[in-house]
């Protein structure tokens, strides 16, 4: 393990894997081993992205991508009328695009991703907040707003929900 100290206050430690700890004020120590992002195929989730797989690598850290639909979700597909699972089937398929562009970027950077399309029975940030605790992650990753087109708004509900109640930090990407 070699150690790398930037001045008094921070000192980071690395292994044969990249960034292993990094102690700031030699009191707090942060560890990442698994890093949550959250995409629904906006811009801005896409960027979140790109800050996550940078983290995961700096921390080798897994890297899970997650999207979450609900009864409403609507793929960006015209069509006539469809029933609930044929749209839950294209906007999986949707999701798959998404991943594959992040999946790419990960494996470039050798970071071990996993990605999973949830059906929500409730809201979308519950649904995030369960997953969360469930999977013990250390860091979430969000882009500022979603696909909800609330241009006005300055962090969207889901952001804003999480940075309010999620158990570990938030990264919150413009």
């Amino acid at each position: 393990m070699n150690i790398i100290k930037f001045d008094a206050n921070i000192c980071i430690l690395t292994g044969k894997r990249g960034i292993n700890q990094v102690y700031i004020d030699t009191i707090m120590v942060i560890e990442l081993s698994r890093i949550l992002v959250g995409i629904d195929g906006s811009e801005e989730s896409m960027r979140a992205a790109e800050y996550a797989v940078s983290i995961a690598k700096l921390y080798n850290a897994e890297l899970i991508a997650i999207t979450v639909l609900t009864p409403d979700s609507s793929p960006g597909i015209k069509s006539p009328p469809l029933t609930v699972r044929e749209i839950i089937l294209l906007a999986e398929e949707e999701a798959r695009l998404w991943f594959d562009k992040i999946k790419k970027k990960a494996n470039k950077k050798e970071i071990q991703m996993t990605t999973e399309v949830i059906v929500a029975k409730r809201s979308v940030l519950s649904t995030v907040l369960e997953y969360v605790i469930d999977q013990k992650t250390d860091l979430i990753v969000v882009g500022t707003r979603g696909r909800s087109g609330i241009k006005k708004m300055l962090l969207g509900s889901i952001a804003s929900g999480l940075v309010t109640y999620a158990p570990c930090p938030i990264l919150v990407v413009k």
